[in-house]
């Protein structure tokens, strides 16, 4: 009998950590101060406030966010909620909740069905998730036959090859891929919630190249989107053309 059968016999199921801004003693006593000190106000008192807030809109779909969002639905459910009071707090229909827990109780889970297109594929590698797309039979064909006609390359010929990338790295350590094991219900127990920070300080991408015998400097790029009159200026010109001139044309 494996592992998570016996698990799942205790009734408890791999759950992400709920995640929120952490609070610090202080900020808990000078919460709580604020509400005593207005404990008594009435109307007319909260009727000179104004309540403000900034938010962000995406100008795409983020599945991500749909996919928390279905995860906190289920939660609610899971703590007592009737699917019509989680239906009026994610403003959508009640069949959408109905289908959300139909496909909970099923499978576990609330990923949606296999589509079209890529597939991403989890594989451990060093106690890390990492997140690789499959080849297609096009893709197999394609590198076995450069590999083929390389095959019987020198040295020589190879170091005129330069193979470069460019890599993101993230400057915070949260990879939402952290899951805990915790009982139907208990979703917002503290024990079960993770603290994270709103403002998570970004990531650098950085650009690289090698050869058999040399190498480019690193080149970190600073900010903004990598477009291709970027790439050119800040790669092409200042990297890969002075290492053409010391290899030769036949650099590829």
């Amino acid at each position: 009998m494996t592992i998570n059968r016996r698990l799942r016999e205790r009734n408890l199921r791999a759950r992400r950590p709920l995640r929120c801004l952490p609070l610090t003693p202080v900020h808990r006593q000078v919460r709580l101060q604020w509400c005593r000190e207005r404990s008594t106000w009435n109307c007319a008192d909260w009727g000179r406030i104004v309540f403000s807030d900034e938010s962000r809109f995406l100008l795409r779909p983020d599945d991500r966010r749909k996919h928390d969002l279905k995860w906190r639905a289920v939660g609610r459910m899971e703590a007592g909620q009737s699917q019509v009071e989680v239906a009026k707090w994610l403003n959508v229909n009640k069949s959408v909740v109905s289908k959300i827990w139909k496909q909970f109780i099923e499978t576990g889970t609330i990923k949606r069905k296999e589509g079209s297109g890529f597939t991403k594929v989890l594989f451990m590698q060093d106690d890390q998730w990492s997140v690789c797309i499959p080849l297609t039979s096009a893709h197999r064909r394609a590198r076995l036959n450069w590999c083929l006609e390389h095959h019987a390359w020198t040295h020589d010929q190879w170091a005129n090859v330069l193979f470069n990338d460019e890599s993101r790295f993230s400057l915070n350590t949260d990879s939402r891929r952290v899951s805990i094991w915790r009982e139907p219900g208990t979703r917002y127990h503290p024990s079960n919630i993770r603290e994270i920070y709103s403002f998570r300080g970004g990531s650098l991408l950085v650009w690289a190249g090698i050869s058999s015998s040399r190498r480019t400097p690193l080149h970190i790029f600073s900010g903004g989107t990598l477009t291709a009159q970027r790439y050119r200026d800040e790669i092409l010109e200042p990297y890969l053309r002075p290492y053409r001139d010391q290899i030769g044309h036949n650099l590829i």
